[in-house]
């Protein structure tokens, strides 16, 4: 049975997104190499008016569900406040939602293809979620081990 695990990386402040996944199958090895992106801004920009700087600090705008601000919850929110404008529902994996509120398993269909026309129906003035002026971004490489040599490696040293 080919089993597949998903290895995730994201910022612990932030609630996990797909973005940065990588496979791995069962019974195997891989290797990863995490590489991280600290992004910042002087203070000179810090006081600039957000209009200007074109990024949210993270204590600039309060995002229902999460509290401070990070991109990727504001784009989760976003998709999140289309399902439930078309399906009458909440998606589950918001935090802080009442039972009666969720999507269940009938209004998926719906769900799926809000996702799919996310980038159609709603564009970025919409939702207004500006990047992050200070972030942390991960990006990783995967190289997939061989268990099967492990003895041909041990028998040549």
């Amino acid at each position: 049975m080919l089993v597949i695990s998903f290895v995730m990386f994201t910022d612990w402040l932030e609630f996990p997104a797909d973005d940065v996944t990588t496979l791995v199958l069962s019974n195997s090895e891989s290797f990863h190499s995490l590489f991280a992106t600290y992004t910042y801004c002087s203070q000179e920009v810090k006081n600039l008016p957000v209009n200007s700087r074109k990024c949210y600090l993270h204590d600039e705008k309060r995002l229902r569900h999460f509290g401070r601000y990070h991109n990727s919850d504001c784009d989760h929110l976003c998709t999140a406040s289309n399902v439930e404008a078309t399906c009458n529902c909440i998606p589950s994996y918001l935090p802080q939602v009442p039972a009666h509120r969720l999507c269940t398993l009938t209004a998926l269909p719906c769900y799926i293809d809000v996702n799919k026309h996310m980038d159609i129906w709603v564009g970025s003035e919409q939702c207004d979620c500006l990047r992050d002026c200070e972030s942390r971004v991960y990006s990783v490489d995967m190289m997939p081990g061989n268990l099967r040599a492990r003895k041909y490696a041990l028998s040549d040293i």
